[in-house]
């Protein structure tokens, strides 16, 4: 059989939603109600949330399997005036998802996910805000 790319990033991006909004650690300082899939909204915003960010697809080919890497980005918002807030929800984000395990839609799995870098940074529209940015790399993929 013939490899071929698969693109999971929806699926993709809904799962990890819902593994952050189950996540019992996070959601004390989350509400899960405010664990967003790409957009966050426009008003009646209460911080701190969590946004899922666009999710850059790599192909992969490989015999006996479809899938590709997804590099996912979350961001965390927090307003405090220090950063121990937007700290703690970096440690529970990283937590839940860090080598965890995922099912795409039944067809398709997680197959490594590792945290690659997190970037802390004052909100420049926001006075006591801080933007936290969380990489991850996410094989997923489907035998044939």
């Amino acid at each position: 059989m013939t490899a071929r790319v698969k693109d999971y990033s929806l699926p993709l991006r809904k799962a990890l939603v819902t593994k952050l909004q189950g996540t019992a650690a996070l959601t004390a300082l989350v509400p899960a109600a405010r664990i967003y899939g790409e957009r966050a909204p426009a008003s009646d915003l209460t911080w701190p949330f969590i946004r899922m960010g666009s999710i850059i697809l790599t192909p992969e080919r490989h015999d006996c399997y479809e899938g590709a890497t997804h590099e996912v980005t979350i961001h965390a918002f927090s307003k405090e005036s220090q950063a121990d807030q937007i700290y703690r929800i970096r440690e529970q984000v990283i937590a839940a998802l860090d080598d965890a395990d995922l099912t795409i839609l039944g067809d398709g799995g997680v197959t490594n996910m590792v945290h690659t870098a997190s970037n802390l940074i004052p909100d420049p529209e926001e006075a006591n805000a801080y933007h936290d940015i969380h990489d991850f790399m996410v094989s997923v993929e489907r035998k044939l």
